[in-house]
């Protein structure tokens, strides 16, 4: 982009932008031509940035470089974004306070480690206690990273969803696993904020199987529980998987193993209690005697019961029948169908018509021949 545009973009004058980069805030553009240069969106992005620290911050241009500096000897390097530097500080935050603690890591660890100087760091965090509260909050980025996502989102079985999570969550649980125990640690701290922080990421880290297993009662693949209370209890229980994969003779695959197993174990409904979960079943008798239990039945197929009511075919819909009552002569095959309301109508049915629909133990189908009565039984 030229000057104009980036004047534009930035809403920072022509003039301010010569003085930023005559001060080295910003890298000089590049040249494209005779007296013509060109400005990229990183040039946008470093003016953005230091809008925020003179309108949030309140600091001088003076004050911004000085804090730029590294102990007051490192060159000015304004080509590596204020945000990357933020990111880069939090990283070996989390390092170090996973590895010694809170009250064992000092800023001048954390600086020092990075190669900076202690303003540096304050120009982005008011105090180690608060650098710690961003990155406890953080840990909601690192556990379930981005490109973990786009699986999960294409993933519709309730648990291969959390397989896929319970892997990326134990493959970067080493590197924040000491983080981890101190959001725990946190929630009893006498800080009411840092108690108030932790708490809140633990529950926004619970979220994503909070939200799982809403949609999972809900399509009936899971027993009705207290999501709010399971959901936090399952990532308890795959910390604490994290810490003895880390400190035993047990693979993390077979740890996964034996936790998705008992999660489905604990959770996921059995083909007869989603039979009774759905509400709404059809008693079906045969012709000697059998009752069978089935959900969406059909009849060859079809979502209604086909037959002939005087010179006219009829077309019943399911979803308005009570019950049938089937009789068979010699001459033909007759059926009494009653209503919603209670009326019944009595139709000539054909002697090849099948009946279909899903029992405890897979796919029931049977000519309609074989069978005496189907009455609709609603669970309360």
């Amino acid at each position: 982009m030229n000057l104009e545009e980036l004047c534009n973009r930035s809403g920072f004058s022509k003039q301010s932008i010569y003085r930023y980069t005559r001060m080295g805030l910003i890298p000089k553009p590049q040249k494209v031509g005779f007296k013509q240069v060109m400005y990229d969106e990183q040039h946008l992005q470093m003016l953005h940035d230091i809008r925020q620290l003179q309108e949030k911050k309140k600091l001088p241009l003076s004050k911004i470089k000085d804090l730029l500096q590294i102990d007051g000897s490192e060159e000015v390097n304004p080509e590596v974004s204020l945000v990357v530097k933020r990111e880069q500080i939090m990283d070996k935050a989390i390092e170090l306070f996973s590895k010694n603690g809170f009250n064992n890591t000092k800023i001048s660890d954390i600086t020092d480690a990075l190669g900076v100087g202690k303003g540096t760091m304050y120009l982005y965090f008011n105090s180690k206690k608060d650098l710690f509260l961003e990155c406890i909050g953080r840990l909601t980025t690192i556990i379930l990273p981005e490109d973990v996502w786009e699986e999960i989102r294409n993933e519709p079985d309730f648990m291969q969803r959390q397989r896929i999570k319970l892997k990326a969550f134990m493959k970067a649980f080493p590197k924040f696993r000491g983080i981890f125990n101190m959001l725990r640690i946190s929630f009893q701290s006498d800080d009411p904020n840092i108690a108030k922080k932790a708490r809140e990421v633990y529950k926004l880290l619970a979220k994503t199987l909070k939200d799982d297993l809403i949609m999972a009662i809900e399509n009936n693949v899971a027993r009705k529980v207290d999501v709010e209370i399971v959901s936090q209890l399952l990532l308890g229980l795959a910390e604490t998987l994290g810490y003895i994969i880390d400190d035993s003779h047990y693979s993390a695959e077979y740890g996964e193993e034996v936790l998705l197993e008992f999660m489905s174990n604990a959770l996921l409904l059995s083909n007869k209690e989603r039979l009774t979960e759905e509400g709404c079943q059809w008693n079906v008798r045969d012709l000697k005697g059998l009752l069978v239990c089935l959900q969406d039945i059909q009849f060859s197929g079809n979502s209604y019961f086909p037959g002939v009511y005087g010179e006219g075919a009829v077309r019943v819909p399911i979803e308005n029948i009570t019950e049938i009552q089937i009789q068979k002569s010699s001459m033909q095959q007759t059926a009494t169908v009653t209503v919603q309301n209670g009326e019944k109508i009595t139709l000539t049915i054909d002697g090849l018509l099948h009946l279909s629909g899903r029992f405890i133990f897979g796919e029931y189908n049977v000519l309609l021949e074989k069978i005496s009565a189907i009455s609709r039984k609603c669970q309360s």
